[in-house]
C-alpha cells in the first residue's frame, strides 16, 4: 500500500500532463510538491526538511548546468539564422538527395546543437523548396529528430548518466551502438513514407541512403568513445555534412565559397571543444580556469569546459563579426523566451528524481515492483520511459524524472546497470521525437491547417521501433545475468 502511496506524485504527473490541461511546468510543481510532502511525512525512511531541501538544490545545480547548454545552443542557433539553412543545405535539382540531408544530416546537426526540436526549422528551410504536401513535410520533419539523445550537446543522455551512475562516455557509446541499427528501421520508414507520398526509391538510391546511415552510426559510436556524448553529436556529423557538400558541389557544379563560409562558424566552436578533450595540456589549462562546486558529492563545474560557454562565446563573436552586434540582446531575449519552459520544466524534474532518490522512495519502489514482477520488472523500464518521453518531449525530464528508478530495478533484477540505463534512454528519446510538442512544433512551421493526428498516422512507427529495440535491451541484458 506504501507503494502505491509513494508512486502517487509520479501518478499525478502523468494524470495531469495527460489530461491536456495542465501545463507541464505546473504538474511538475504538483509533483514536487507531493514528492516532498510524502517522502516527509510517510517516506521509507526519517526524512527531514532540510533533506529535501538539499535535495532539490541538487536538483537545481544539475538542471542549471544542462540549461546552459540549452540557453547557449538557443542563442547560438540564433546567431547563425537562416545562413545555416543556405549555407549547409545541398542542391534541390535532386529532391531525393536534398530531402534525405534534411532528415539525417543538416536538420540532426541542428537538433545536435540546440535541441529542443529546432533541428526542424532546420529540416523545414530545405522541406519548404522541395514543394511537399504539408503533412509530408510535417512528418520528413521529424526525421531530423533521429539523434535526440545527443540533442542539445548530449544533454538527454549526460542527465541520464550523472543519475544512473555511468560515466557520460559509457551512456552514450552504449546508446550508439543501439541507434545505429535503430537509424536502419528508422530509414525503412523513412523509404515506406517517401513511396507513401509518391516518391518511391531506386534500389542505387536506397543502397546510397543506407550506406551514408551507415556512416552517420560508426562516425556517431566513434566520437562518443573518443569525445562523450555533448560532442559526439555535433563531432559525427560535421565533417559528413562537409563531404556531402563536396560531393553534391562536384556534381551540381555549386559555389562551395558561400557553404565553406557557412560552416566558419561551427568550426570555431568545435575547435576549443575538440582540442579540450583531446589535448592534456589544453584541458588542464581550461580546468584551471573559473570552477564551482557547490555540492561536494557532484563534480566541479568547470566554466570553459563547458559547451554552453562556448556556444555563447562563438554566437557573439559571430554577431559582431557579421556587423550585427546590436541584434546581441535580442538575440539573448529570444533564446532566453525559447528555452525558460524547457529549463524550468527540467529543473521541476530533476527535482522530484533527487527527492524521491535521497530519500529511498524510488529504491523502495523499484525494489517492491521487481518482487512483485520478478527480473521482468525492467520491462516497465522502456515502457514509462517512452510514455514520459511522449507526454513531455523531452528526453532531458523522462530522464532526469525515471532513471534512478530504472537504475534501481536493474540491481534488483541482476541485469547490467549500463544496459538498463540505455533502455531508458533510448525510449525516452525515441519517444520524444514524436511527442506531441515536436509535432505541434512541425505543424507550426507548415501551417496549411495540417493537424498533429494526420502526421501520427505516418510517424508512430519511429516510436514504436524504439520502444522495440528498448524491450530487447531488457531481454538481453536479463538472458546475460
Amino acid at each position: 500500500m506504501l507503494d502505491l502511496l509513494w508512486a502517487f506524485p509520479l501518478v499525478c504527473v502523468v494524470l495531469l500532463i495527460v489530461s491536456g490541461r495542465t501545463d507541464p511546468a505546473v504538474a511538475g510543481l504538483v509533483g514536487l510538491g507531493l514528492t516532498v510532502a510524502i517522502s516527509i511525512l510517510a517516506g521509507p525512511a526519517s526524512f527531514a526538511p532540510v533533506m529535501a531541501a538539499v535535495a532539490i538544490g541538487h536538483g537545481l545545480w544539475l538542471s542549471a548546468m544542462v540549461g546552459l547548454v540549452i540557453l547557449g545552443g538557443l542563442f547560438f542557433r540564433d546567431c547563425i539564422g537562416a545562413s545555416q539553412a543556405t549555407a549547409l543545405e545541398v542542391p534541390v535539382a535532386d529532391c531525393s538527395r536534398s530531402l534525405f540531408s534534411a532528415c539525417f544530416l543538416t536538420g540532426p546537426f541542428s537538433e545536435c546543437l540546440a535541441g529542443f526540436g529546432l533541428g526542424q526549422l532546420t529540416a523545414a528551410a530545405e522541406l519548404k523548396k522541395l514543394k511537399l504536401p504539408p503533412r509530408a513535410a510535417v512528418v520528413f520533419g521529424l526525421f531530423s529528430q533521429v539523434l535526440t539523445p545527443w540533442g542539445a550537446m548530449g544533454n538527454p543522455t549526460v542527465v541520464g548518466a550523472v543519475l544512473s551512475g555511468l560515466t557520460a562516455r559509457d551512456l552514450g557509446t552504449r546508446t550508439a551502438l543501439i541507434i545505429m541499427p535503430l537509424m536502419l528501421s528508422w530509414l525503412a520508414v523513412y523509404w515506406l513514407v517517401s513511396a507513401s507520398f509518391g516518391m518511391p526509391k531506386t534500389l542505387r538510391l536506397a543502397v546510397g541512403e543506407a550506406a551514408w546511415v551507415v556512416a552517420i552510426g560508426a562516425c556517431l559510436y566513434l566520437s562518443n568513445r573518443t569525445f562523450g556524448p555533448d560532442l559526439a553529436g555535433i563531432t559525427a556529423l560535421a565533417p559528413l555534412i562537409v563531404a556531402r557538400a563536396i560531393l553534391d558541389h562536384r556534381s551540381c557544379s555549386m559555389a562551395l565559397a558561400p557553404r565553406v563560409r557557412g560552416i566558419l562558424p561551427y568550426l570555431l566552436l568545435m575547435a576549443p571543444l575538440v582540442l579540450g578533450r583531446l589535448h592534456p595540456g589544453i584541458r588542464d589549462y581550461l580546468e584551471a580556469g573559473v570552477a564551482v562546486q557547490p555540492f561536494a558529492d557532484i563534480p566541479p563545474f568547470h566554466l570553459l569546459t563547458h559547451p554552453g560557454f562556448w556556444l555563447l562565446l562563438v554566437g557573439t563573436i559571430t554577431l559582431l563579426l557579421r556587423g550585427r552586434g546590436a541584434t546581441l540582446v535580442a538575440a539573448s531575449y529570444r533564446s532566453i523566451r525559447l528555452g525558460s519552459k524547457a529549463i524550468t520544466i527540467l529543473a521541476i524534474f530533476f527535482s522530484i528524481a533527487q527527492v524521491m532518490s535521497a530519500s529511498g522512495m524510488a529504491l523502495a519502489i523499484a525494489r517492491d515492483l521487481g518482487g512483485l514482477l520478478g527480473p521482468a520488472a525492467v520491462f516497465a523500464v522502456p515502457l514509462f520511459a517512452g510514455t514520459m518521453g511522449l507526454m513531455i518531449g523531452s528526453g532531458n525530464a523522462s530522464n532526469g524524472l525515471l532513471m534512478p528508478s530504472a537504475v534501481f530495478l536493474a540491481a534488483e533484477s541482476g541485469s547490467d546497470r549500463g544496459w538498463i540505463a540505455t533502455a531508458q534512454n533510448v525510449a525516452a528519446c525515441g519517444f520524444a521525437m514524436i511527442s506531441l510538442a515536436r509535432v505541434s512544433i512541425g505543424c507550426a512551421l507548415v501551417g496549411n491547417g495540417v493537424r498533429a493526428e494526420d502526421a501520427y498516422r505516418k510517424a508512430w512507427p519511429l516510436g514504436a521501433l524504439a520502444l522495440v529495440a528498448a524491450s530487447a535491451i531488457c531481454g538481453f541484458s536479463l538472458l546475460a545475468r
